[in-house]
C-alpha cells in the first residue's frame, strides 16, 4: 500500500517534471482552471503537501492507484511543450541558413 507522504512526493515530482524542474515554476503553476486553463488534478497538491489539514490518511492511499494512473496519464508536460517549440525553431534556423548558403 504506497502511504499518503509516497503519493505527495510522487505529484510534487510530477510537477517539477511539468514545469521543466524548476521549482519556482511550480509555485507560479498557472492551471488552476481560472480563465481559460483547465484546472490540473494535481494543483492544490502540487506543493507536496495535503491542503486538506484533516484529511485522512487512509483517504489518499485508498485512492492511490486512480492518482498513480492520472500521474502516468499526464501525458506531455509544459516543458516538453517548450522543447518541441525550441526544436521545431532551430530546424528552422537550419533550413533559412540552408537557403540563403544556396541562393
Amino acid at each position: 500500500m504506497t502511504t499518503k507522504g509516497q503519493l505527495l512526493k510522487l505529484i510534487r515530482e510530477n510537477c517539477l517534471r511539468c514545469v521543466g524542474d524548476k521549482q519556482s515554476e511550480v509555485e507560479m503553476c498557472t492551471a488552476t482552471g481560472e480563465g481559460t486553463t483547465q484546472k490540473c488534478f494535481f494543483y492544490d497538491f502540487r506543493m507536496g503537501k495535503d491542503p486538506r489539514k484533516n484529511a485522512r490518511k487512509s483517504e489518499m492511499a485508498r485512492n492511490s492507484p486512480m492518482i498513480k494512473r492520472k500521474i502516468a496519464d499526464a501525458g506531455p508536460t509544459h516543458a516538453d511543450d517548450d522543447l518541441e517549440r525550441q526544436n521545431d525553431s532551430l530546424e528552422q534556423e537550419q533550413i533559412d541558413e540552408a537557403e540563403q548558403e544556396d541562393g
